[in-house]
């Protein structure tokens, strides 16, 4: 839950700020946010790196020659998206996390009851199939009732009285 909140704390950040690089945005916030300032440097880089995946933050480069060293360098800076302004304003990633959270509670409450609505229709197919036989069986006795019947009234079963 820390790292939803690191990440959420984070584009809270960057909206505001007019810091582009990490340096500037990491010395910013410490003097900026109370959270931000106790996060260690790989971590505030991996969650920048997390929010520019998820495209929450856009990452820009630009290829320079450092002038003490001769060689090529890339500097990152990086800008939160439309989309980041958007899902910050709308309660970030732990709105997203208590959705989710909400989501499978449903989920699992609709399980159990699938189960017990399965378990009640085994149980009435069961009483259903019973029903049919007792059903067929006093049918089958109703009808030699009256066959013997019509066997006595045509003279076929005759009684024997003296």
């Amino acid at each position: 839950m820390e790292n939803i909140k690191i990440l959420d704390e984070l584009l809270k950040y960057l909206e505001i700020t007019d810091f582009r690089t990490f340096a500037e945005m990491r010395n910013d916030a410490n003097e900026k946010s109370e959270f931000l300032k106790d996060i260690d440097n790989f971590i505030f880089k991996s969650a920048l790196l997390k929010l520019v995946k998820d495209g929450y933050v856009i990452e820009y480069s630009e290829t320079i020659t450092d002038r003490i060293f001769g060689g090529e360098k890339t500097n990152y800076s990086y800008d939160i998206s439309f989309e980041g302004i958007f899902f910050i304003k709308n309660g970030g990633y732990e709105n997203e996390y208590r959705k989710n959270q909400k989501e499978q509670i449903e989920y699992s409450e609709l399980k159990k009851k699938q189960s017990l609505l399965e378990e009640k229709q085994v149980s009435n197919q069961f009483q259903i199939v019973v029903l049919t036989w007792i059903i067929a069986l006093g049918t089958l006795i109703a009808g030699l009732y009256y066959i013997l019947e019509i066997l006595a009234f045509c003279g076929v079963l005759t009684s024997q009285k003296n």
